[in-house]
């Protein structure tokens, strides 16, 4: 439906409305009958019929206006059958100012809930969507049985619903039977209690009233609706008006109409009505205001107009309850005062109400008691170990009521949307800690019930080592039964995984990451062999430990048929599709591995849809983005730009639910500089991008330093060093900076061996490469890369594929180096180009699909061509597994620029090498050139292709017969060569070969002395 459509609809559907609510009962049906739009007519019937009072009589009045939207008419009100996430609605079950509230069944847990959203009416006002968000994000930081519950946030179809905890009962003011004064007052002791916690996490309710208060059967207390509520730190009730002042404006004019609106101004607090800033001291007002109602029955202001009710509370002129005793008088006296800070708090109202409920038992005569003592004293050593038993089981149930609860609040800050939950965990682990201390102190509890509470405390609250280690030492201690298993095999799954993965525990030696992954196989087994509520979770586990990784996705995907909500299901699937990539797979294309990585990506996205505010759905996009573009770099031409762009959002997003987090950054930072790489090989400026990643690692260095932060750093200097060789600078002083980040590296965490080898190569590379530009010996930079390699393989450390192919594929790199330098001097390269073919052959099966390993032995092939050519050999055979190997890699990766200047350059040695063995040549001038010119389009800074492309043109001017024909050629060369020195000023090889041009073009000799002497000072190995 267009937006011209739907604002047709909408006008059409606010028009029947309003119609529809002028017509009597009887009309109705006739008039709904002649709606032609079935959808329409159903809307239409709902709303008119469900709608309360001051709802019709806005319409009939003409006060609502076209305040009712129809942005999406199919999910506009909800119809019993209809399912919101994973719970089915019921039916309708209040209507407020503002909300609408549903009855409904979560299938999965077997029970009902309450599923409140926004009215139609007001569904699409920013400032009624940020007070709905408000109100869940303030119930999730509220963990207290006397206050409703939270259960889930859900975005459906544009609309927003808080799943809340259902609540049989009445309100305070709608109950049957009247209750005694004491019951009452018991009442007001856990409604004292209930604010009393929600204070403490700076929480004002804001809007106490009778209808906000509900009683079930016991009788016990629940507060609802915090959908005005505010945290104390938030901002202040006068501004909130200022910012929604044509929303108050009317509320204002229109309090004679609506009811409701009147019903909370009579509890309002004096600096409520006043417009003044609100505390927890107005909530107290407000329950004194309730309590002198319940006690007296009677309205606590005399009520005559709106104006002069508005006048009595901004000055607590209240009625006198002088029908109560003088205790009770007082307690709401104390609770009203007009100066804020004079009110109790919730606190000190409890202990008075405690206290003058418990008077009159204090006050009952003892002479019963000293008779009956011995009789008593007799019957309590029969029962006494009966009692105590049963004391401890319910002591423990407690204490796991708790442990869960704390749980499900976790859970409830991860579904809102996204917001800043830093103040939440702390809170939540805080109260963790507090219960742990709590259970170790308890007497009635035997250390193994300890350690298995304290041990499922953590667990909920995401501490997984502390967990894992408790529920241990809780089996070992004797407290053996399935459930503990479960636990257990589920604490070291998650503790393993965050070790290994996630990078929680990135400064940890991995040798610990390998004993949680032996133990999380070992109680996965005994919890599979056990059964039970998590053997779906262990047994996908153990199944990708075994490397089923299909089987254990379909068995993860069985699982979340039935619980599709649970965000941690993909959580873990996108760890599988990680494990997946990273493992040696012998038969893996590059198309498969990038779309591994897009499924791990799309698993970690629907696990952000489902926990909106947990940070590691967001890293895990991000560091899988990251992965999937280094996984590019190597294997495939694939456009990674859409990728860049998710993984800094999704990073930036995990900063704005975890501001602080250091490891966000470090992965922030990864992925700038693994970007950075594909734009260098397209020969684009990439400083904007290091400057970047070295904010953001400088950042989280600030935060806290770890081996992942300085290995990041080692990479941002290493990029540096290879922009600055690549044009004609020295690239020493950013080499030795990221040697000095990869000794930090390893200094925190020895082991970084993969890690840092790949650094090491890498930048050995770089200065082999400078070495070899300026003429000086690369013997030693080679011998230290071979070094380098040898350690890599001595070492007892677990290597990745991606690992693998990167060492060695920079290692023989650095003999290609090397074998350029030995042909500059004259010496053979044969053994180095054998030696170099040999790392790169040593594992083929993991090495098939890797397009730069064939690039490399292509390249080490055309050093021996090379040395075959000069030699005037027969250089047939060489040439042979050059072409098979450049054409397996471009293959692979089709349009990367040294890869195409391989095969130019290698269709150059084939056409040298038929006229060396007087054979016509099936290669084309103009197929050589073509690839030369492919290879300056894909990376157009990249000075080496504009030189070899001069070379070749060279060889062409000097087979040229044609005078005029030469000159052109020539002239084209030289014009490769200035492009080259353009991008390299200090290019000696290009000065060299420019002096070669102009003496063939017969040009001054004193410009070409000056080349050959520009050639000389950078390179004295051109002066041969």
């Amino acid at each position: 439906m267009t937006d011209r459509e739907t604002a047709e609809k909408a006008e059409q559907f606010n028009a029947l409305l309003r119609q529809a609510f002028l017509l009597e009962t009887k009309e109705l049906d006739a008039f709904l009958n002649q709606v032609e739009d079935p959808e329409l007519r159903r809307q239409l019937d709902y709303i008119v019929k469900t709608a309360d009072a001051s709802t019709a009589l806005m319409f009939k009045t003409g006060i609502a206006g076209n305040s009712v939207k129809l942005n999406n008419p199919e999910s506009f009100h909800l119809l019993p059958g209809e399912r919101v996430g994973r719970f089915r609605v019921e039916k309708v079950i209040a209507q407020g100012g503002m909300g609408l509230v549903y009855k409904g069944y979560d299938e999965l847990l077997g029970r009902h809930v309450a599923i409140k959203t926004i009215r139609p009416d007001y569904a699409f006002k920013p400032a009624t969507q940020q007070r709905f968000i408000r109100e869940a994000q303030i119930l999730s930081k509220i963990n207290d049985s006397r206050i409703c519950q939270i259960y889930d946030f859900i975005d459906q179809n544009d609309c927003e619903f808080i799943v809340l905890e259902y609540i049989d009962g009445k309100n305070l003011n709608d109950r049957e039977t009247a209750l005694a004064q004491t019951d009452q007052l018991e009442l007001f002791v856990q409604l004292a209690e209930a604010l009393e916690s929600a204070h403490q996490q700076g929480i004002i309710h804001r809007d106490l009233k009778p209808d906000n208060l509900m009683v079930t059967g016991e009788p016990s207390l629940k507060i609802l609706d915090f959908g005005i509520a505010r945290s104390a730190a938030n901002t202040p009730l006068i501004e909130l008006q200022k910012s929604d002042s044509t929303e108050n404006k009317n509320a204002q004019s229109d309090l004679t109409v609506a009811g409701s609106i009147m019903g909370t101004l009579r509890y309002m607090s004096p600096e409520q009505v006043r417009g003044e800033e609100v505390t927890t001291a107005s909530d107290m007002y407000s329950v004194g205001v309730i309590l002198q109602e319940t006690l007296t029955g009677e309205f606590a202001y005399e009520l005559n107009d709106t104006n002069e009710l508005r006048n009595q509370v901004a000055y607590a002129h209240l009625t006198n309850p002088k029908n109560l005793p003088h205790s009770l008088q007082s307690i709401i006296s104390d609770l009203t005062q007009l100066e804020a800070e004079k009110r109790l708090s919730a606190n000190e109202l409890k202990q008075r109400l405690k206290h003058y409920i418990d008077k009159p038992q204090r006050q009952k005569k003892n002479l019963l008691v000293a008779s009956l003592f011995c009789l008593v004293l007799v019957a309590t050593w029969f029962w006494y170990f009966r009692y105590e038993e049963a004391s401890k089981t319910q002591v423990f149930n407690d204490y796991l009521i708790e442990a869960e609860t704390l749980g499900n609040q976790l859970s409830q800050i991860f579904t809102l949307p996204i917001h800043d939950i830093t103040s939440e965990i702390e809170l939540n682990k805080n109260k963790a800690i507090s219960l742990v201390e709590q259970i170790e102190q308890d007497p009635l509890l035997d250390d193994p019930s300890k350690a298995y509470l304290q041990g499922i405390a953590y667990k909920n609250v995401l501490q997984f080592k502390e967990a894992f280690y408790l529920l241990e030492k809780s089996w070992s201690l004797g407290f053996k039964n399935d459930q503990v298993i479960h636990e257990l095999a589920d604490s070291a799954i998650r503790l393993w995984w965050n070790t290994e993965f996630n990078g929680f525990l990135t400064s940890k030696p991995l040798e610990e990451a390998a004993v949680f992954r032996q133990k999380a196989y070992d109680y996965a087994q005994l919890s599979k062999d056990a059964g039970g509520q998590v053997n779906s979770i262990a047994s996908a586990y153990l199944l990708w430990r075994l490397q089923k990784f299909d089987e254990a996705l379909d068995m993860i995907d069985e699982a979340l048929e039935s619980a599709d909500w649970q965000y941690d299901g993909y959580l873990l699937k996108a760890g599988i599709y990680t494990n997946k990539i990273m493992t040696l797979d012998t038969g893996r294309t590059a198309e498969e591995s990038y779309q591994m990585g897009l499924d791990a990506i799309k698993a970690y996205e629907l696990a952000v849809e489902r926990a909106r505010s947990h940070p590691g759905s967001y890293v895990g996009v991000c560091q899988m983005n990251k992965r999937v573009i280094r996984e590019a770099l190597t294997n495939s031409g694939f456009d990674v730009d859409p990728l860049f762009k998710n993984g800094v959002q999704a990073c930036k997003q995990a900063l704005l639910v975890l501001p602080k987090d250091p490891y966000v950054r470090s992965v922030l930072a990864s992925i700038y500089v693994t970007y950075s790489e594909v734009q260098l090989q397209k020969g684009h400026d990439i400083s904007h991008l290091l400057d970047e990643a070295q904010k953001w690692i400088d950042e989280d260095i600030a935060y806290f330093p770890k081996d992942s932060s300085y290995l990041n750093k080692a990479e941002i200097h290493s990029k540096k060093a290879q922009i600055n060789n690549r044009k004609g600078l020295d690239p020493q002083p950013q080499i030795e900076l990221a040697v000095e980040a990869y000794k930090k590296a390893s200094k925190l965490n020895p082991n970084t061996l993969s890690e840092n080898t790949i650094g090491v190569l890498y930048n050995l590379e770089i200065l082999a490469q400078f070495q070899l530009a300026r003429g000086l010996d690369v013997s030693s930079t080679f011998a230290e890369a071979q070094s380098a390699f040898k350690r890599f393989y001595q070492a007892e450390i677990e290597r990745y594929h991606t690992q693998l192919v990167v060492v060695h594929m920079n290692t023989a790199a650095i003999y290609y180096v090397y074998a350029k330098y030995l042909l500059l001097i004259g010496e053979p390269v044969n053994q180095v180009v054998e030696k170099g073919l040999e790392i790169l052959n040593q594992q083929p099966e993991i090495f098939a699909n890797e397009s730069f390993i064939y690039g490399i032995k292509a390249q080490l092939l055309s050093a021996l061509v090379k040395q075959k050519l000069n030699d005037s050999d027969e250089t047939t055979e060489a040439l042979e597994l050059l072409h098979r190997n450049i054409d397996q890699a471009l293959d692979l990766f089709p349009n990367q620029n040294e890869l195409l200047l391989i095969k130019a350059n290698g269709l150059f040695f084939s056409q040298q090498n038929d006229a060396f063995l007087k054979q016509p040549s099936l290669i084309t001038n103009e197929e050589i050139k073509l690839y030369y010119q492919k290879a300056i389009d894909a990376n157009p800074g990249f000075a080496p292709s504009y030189v070899d492309f001069a070379k070749y043109l060279g060889y062409l001017a000097n087979n040229a017969e044609a005078s005029k024909t030469r000159l052109s050629i020539i002239t084209a060369a030289i014009q490769q060569c200035d492009f080259a020195l353009q991008i390299n000023p200090n290019l000696a090889e290009a000065y060299s070969f420019k002096a070669d041009l102009l003496t063939l073009k017969n040009s001054s000799q004193e410009e070409i002395d000056q080349l050959k002497r520009q050639a000389k000072t950078l390179n004295p190995l051109f002066a041969k």
